[in-house]
């Protein structure tokens, strides 16, 4: 029903008022695209590097420095805006 329509029934009919549900304003994206980012990210053997990273911090074979830390703190932000927007399009609730 369109607003116009909406309007037009509270306004002359004894209809409940009920509120139109609005259309999302984010397209989701399909289940064929959802999988192809989950196997890419999969390829990318991100989980690997990052295991690899933790293991010489917590040998003491990697020196952090600064920009090291910025390097892995914005990759730590991106694999979150990864994942939430994963569940986000997969309709889950984290």
């Amino acid at each position: 029903m369109s607003e116009s329509d909406w309007i037009r029934t509270v306004l002359f009919t004894d209809a409940a008022l009920v509120t139109p549900k609005q259309k999302s304003a984010v397209k989701r994206a399909s289940d064929r695209d959802i999988s192809q980012v989950i196997y890419l990210l999969g390829q990318s053997r991100i989980p690997n590097n990052l295991n690899q990273i933790a293991k010489g911090i917590n040998m003491g074979t990697l020196i952090v420095t600064p920009d090291t830390e910025r390097h892995l703190d914005e990759a730590y932000r991106m694999v979150l805006w990864i994942r939430q927007t994963l569940i986000h399009q997969l309709g889950l609730k984290a």
